[in-house]
C-alpha cells in the first residue's frame, strides 16, 4: 500500500482523530463520565499549552469529565478529584 497522496493528508488525519476519539466513549460510558468532540477550539492556546511545534496540526479536542449531576458522588472505578 502507497502513502496517501498529500492532498488527502488532512482528511485522513481526521478520520483516524475521529476513530481514536469514539475509542474513549466505551470507557467513558462504563466509569460513568461524559464526553464530547470539540473542532471549535482555541487552536493557538492548545498549541502553546502543549508544546507543539509549528508543523503539528491539531485537528480536534475531547473533553471527558463527569456530569454535574454526578460531582457529588464519584464513578466506579474512578478517584474522586481532589480537595
Amino acid at each position: 500500500m502507497t502513502a496517501a497522496p498529500a492532498t488527502q493528508g488532512e482528511l485522513y488525519a481526521s478520520v483516524a482523530a475521529s476513530a481514536m476519539a469514539q475509542t474513549v466513549d466505551p470507557f467513558c460510558a462504563f466509569a460513568g463520565l461524559g464526553t464530547v468532540i470539540r473542532a471549535w477550539i482555541e487552536r493557538q492556546a492548545l498549541y502553546e499549552a502543549t508544546g507543539r511545534h509549528a508543523d503539528h496540526q491539531i485537528l480536534q479536542s475531547q473533553t471527558v469529565g463527569r456530569p454535574a449531576a454526578a460531582l457529588a458522588t464519584p464513578a466506579a472505578g474512578v478517584s474522586p478529584r481532589p480537595a
